[in-house]
């Protein structure tokens, strides 16, 4: 069997790829372990009817695909899946939810996690800067196949990204640890004063690194979570979970 392609790999990702792509043309090898519940194994050779299955021991499985978290299902698709091939500039341009700008976040665990926060919770796409995770098989993994399904652009020029979306009407809300707000900028308690999510970018900085001081300078907020305890911090995804829900359920 060739081996060849994009792999999808996982219970919950591949089976969130055939819930919404019923019979794909795109997969095009299969790999099952042998030990499958057998209601999953059947649902899933049915749905995949062009592609070449091979149920196999554990063991091989590992062999064939080592250092992956596999759960025993691995789908080779011909190409990379993802939600669509809408501009930046056009989803912008319809104000069609909040978007996420991540800046340097380094664990693909955490981009998985905010990936899936970010789609269930209808943010309209990520917006990813600077080295670290890019969404990949690991990311659609961690997200249970939720990053499937949200639009994730590459800001390749910081500085002219965050001009052009202030000029299509968004505004930089940056979160920062309440310890570290910088007193040059408007800091927000009450996120009913702030614009709908629909018009708002929520920049997020990797753990460690924070955000850019350009990201910083050109934020028109700030925002914290709210701490009370004695732990230092919350993880990125955490963190982003929460801001990106009280800006976009604010009653």
């Amino acid at each position: 069997m060739a081996e060849t392609g994009y792999l999808l790999y996982g219970r919950r990702t591949v089976e969130e790829f055939l819930r919404t792509h019923p019979a794909p043309g795109d997969a095009t090898a299969m790999l099952l372990q042998d030990s499958l519940p057998a209601a999953l194994r059947d649902r899933l050779i049915a749905a995949f009817p062009h592609a070449a299955v091979q149920a196999v021991p554990r063991r091989e499985l590992d062999q064939r695909h080592p250092g992956i978290h596999h759960q025993g299902v691995v789908l080779h698709l011909k190409k990379a899946p993802g939600p669509g091939t809408e501009r930046l500039e056009d989803l912008a341009d319809r104000h069609a939810g909040l978007l996420v700008l991540l800046d340097r976040i380094q664990d693909p665990h955490n981009l998985g996690s905010i990936a899936r926060s970010a789609e269930i919770l209808g943010a309209a796409a990520l917006l990813l800067h600077g080295p670290g995770a890019r969404v990949d098989e690991t990311v659609h993994r961690v997200s249970s196949g939720a990053s499937l399904h949200i639009a994730a652009f590459e800001l390749k020029t910081l500085g002219q990204s965050l001009d052009r979306l202030k000029k299509q009407g968004y505004w930089i809300c940056a979160a920062v640890p309440e310890a570290g707000r910088d007193p040059r900028h408007r800091y927000h308690t009450d996120l009913g004063d702030l614009p709908a999510a629909s018009e708002l970018v929520l920049a997020v900085g990797g753990e460690g690194s924070g955000l850019k001081p350009l990201i910083l300078e050109r934020a028109d907020y700030q925002i914290s979570v709210r701490q009370t305890g004695k732990t230092e911090s919350l993880n990125a995804g955490v963190a982003c979970a929460l801001l990106m829900d009280r800006l976009i359920n604010r009653s």
